[in-house]
């Protein structure tokens, strides 16, 4: 028989060697087909850097990551499908979740000064060019310093990367507009990106959970039950009948959680939470936007305002950890009609997560 708590190792021992990341490539942009409903992995690489940060220096900003950053395409052409993992009989969206709970509950907090969370997040957004329109991903590098002492500080930064054409077709559109180093995306909403990275900027570290900003120390008091949990998540539901589902909000709010720098016990909770939805399905092992394989864990909705979108979960068979997660587009409507259906719209990358005895890198504003 096979247990719940097996689940993850067996995933890990299981997989074929074919899934390993191919070589990186060309750095100037993601990779083709990222939005257009095509895979297009791509890895990011941090460049290391050791500043010292005064004793009394100012507060670090609320999202980030140190400069020094490259992306890299892994080749001219967008990969293939990522073929499913051999599947077991018991491998269910709750069996999954599960054993990921399990995991997390029983691995200790790693030791360090420091505990740090790196992601990287962005988003699809349309840029209107004479009478066509062409598609750029603007992307966020964000990072989180959590002091395990009295003695240091919580930090966080974060820093706009370069806002990139998506697929070939996009690149030569923008480079017919004149290669602006700031484009004026229009959808989903009015917004200016810039095609070069900005600075990095830094304050002190606050994290979002539903509608509320906490402090570290305010994060160190969110439930470690699924039930408090839930209450806690669900106290921020609008409930005005023209709102997401509250599965769905719960869906959203414990898959964010499971990305910002709380406890090994709070993501065990989330993760419990999660498996008890309604709705929530497995994917089978698929790889990332990072090239990495996670079992994936999905939730579909249904708006008769935006149409029916997926959110997927990305599970680490070999950690128990949430890698990633992404929202992609099955049948848009309205506003985001100019999306094909499986292109992804937003996505969120676990870059790194660990401790370290290492000062936090100095940011370039600090707010």
């Amino acid at each position: 028989m096979i247990r719940p708590h097996d689940v993850l190792d067996l995933l890990a021992r299981t997989r074929p060697a074919r899934l390993d990341p191919p070589g990186q490539g060309d750095p100037r942009s993601i990779a083709a087909g990222l939005v257009l409903g095509e895979p297009g992995p791509f890895r990011v690489r941090h460049a290391r850097r050791t500043v010292l940060m005064s004793a009394g220096g100012a507060a670090v900003a609320v999202t980030a990551v140190a400069a020094g950053v490259a992306v890299t395409r892994r080749g001219p052409t967008p990969v293939p499908q990522p073929t499913s993992l051999p599947m077991l009989p018991s491998l269910t969206a709750s069996g999954v979740l599960l054993a990921a709970a399990d995991r997390n509950a029983a691995t200790p907090v790693p030791r360090g000064r420091y505990l740090v969370l790196r992601t990287e997040s962005g988003f699809a957004a349309s840029v209107k060019a004479g009478t066509r329109a062409y598609t750029m991903f603007g992307r966020t590098l964000s990072e989180y310093w959590v002091a395990q002492s009295a003695e240091d500080r919580s930090w966080a930064m974060s820093q706009s990367l370069a806002a990139v054409p998506v697929t070939p077709a996009d690149m030569a559109a923008w480079q017919r507009a004149g290669s602006p180093p700031v484009v004026k995306a229009i959808r989903p909403k009015p917004v200016e990106l810039a095609t070069v990275a900005g600075k990095t900027e830094g304050s002190e570290a606050l994290v979002g959970i539903g509608d509320r900003t906490l402090t570290i120390e305010q994060l160190g008091e969110v439930p470690t039950e699924p039930a408090a949990l839930r209450a806690l998540l669900l106290a921020d539901h609008p409930g005005d009948g023209s709102a997401v589902e509250p599965d769905q909000w719960l869906f959203h709010a414990g898959s964010l959680l499971l990305g910002t720098p709380v406890s090994n016990a709070v993501r065990a909770a989330a993760f419990r939470l999660l498996a008890g939805l309604p709705g929530v399905r497995s994917l089978g092992a698929l790889r990332d936007l990072d090239g990495r394989t996670g079992q994936a864990i999905t939730f579909r909705s249904d708006s008769a305002v935006r149409g029916v979108f997926e959110y997927r979960l990305f599970i680490s068979p070999k950690s128990g950890q949430a890698v990633s997660r992404e929202e992609r587009a099955i049948r848009p409507r309205g506003d985001w009609s100019w999306l094909r259906p499986g292109a992804i719209v937003t996505y969120s990358l676990v870059l790194t997560s660990t401790a370290t005895d290492e000062n936090p890198p100095q940011p370039d504003v600090v707010g």
